[in-house]
């Protein structure tokens, strides 16, 4: 059989709801990495964070309008269907397992990114199992535009880097031009008096999606 060598991003998030920025970065990692596909993962049950504002159903039909234009988008449900937190050691051996199946009957060479935000980078070491993580993807660290987001230096990532590289990680970046945007931003503007703004901040079919199932109207941001 022949090995054929593919790029895949994996991208998560709660995607609650997903926006602009995301769609963005993920359109930017694709031209950095030539990247063949990129498997974008809602949560199911956030590991790390607070609970998301949504229902899954809801988030998972955001993130596949969201995506729909990008041609190697692939919304996966693995984690909104799997019991329990959502760990990415299990998406990867889960997504691992699908882009195995559908690249069959050709033997594929598979090479993998994790797109990650610098505070994600931050907190790397904290995630379970991260040793194994390390060893199956690169660590494709993009800008975030989020004010909470940490600020580095452009000239210190070679530094960051080479760190990373001595605990066995691979990290590589993803140039992102910054969009101040962020699901909770959106959320706290679309219970606002001034909420139309919160439509230049997502894609058209998620703005006419939350409109229809009144999404975020009592929820606070």
């Amino acid at each position: 059989m022949t090995t054929v060598s593919r790029r895949v991003g994996v991208f998560g998030g709660a995607f609650d709801p997903p926006h602009r920025a995301h769609v963005a970065l993920v359109e930017a990692a694709v031209q950095t990495l030539q990247l063949d596909a990129v498997y974008v993962v809602p949560t199911g049950e956030a590991a790390h964070k607070a609970p998301a504002k949504t229902a899954a159903a809801h988030r998972l039909a955001m993130a596949r309008l969201a995506f729909a234009d990008v041609p190697q988008a692939i919304v996966d449900d693995c984690e909104v269907l799997r019991r329990g937190p959502s760990l990415m050691v299990d998406s990867l051996a889960a997504l691992s397992e699908k882009d195995r199946n559908a690249t069959k009957p050709q033997q594929t060479n598979v090479a993998w990114y994790l797109i990650i935000g610098l505070d994600q980078l931050s907190r790397f070491e904290s995630w379970v199992q991260w040793q194994n993580i390390a060893a199956q993807c690169h660590l494709a660290v993009a800008y975030r535009g989020e004010a909470a987001g940490p600020a580095l230096d452009p000239l210190a990532l070679p530094l960051v880097i080479n760190e990373w590289a001595g605990k066995g990680v691979r990290v590589t970046t993803v140039p992102f031009k910054p969009l101040a945007i962020s699901s909770s931003a959106v959320r706290a503007a679309i219970q606002s008096a001034e909420g139309a703004i919160w439509q230049d901040w997502v894609p058209a079919q998620v703005t006419n999606y939350i409109a229809t199932n009144q999404l975020y109207q009592d929820a606070t941001p």
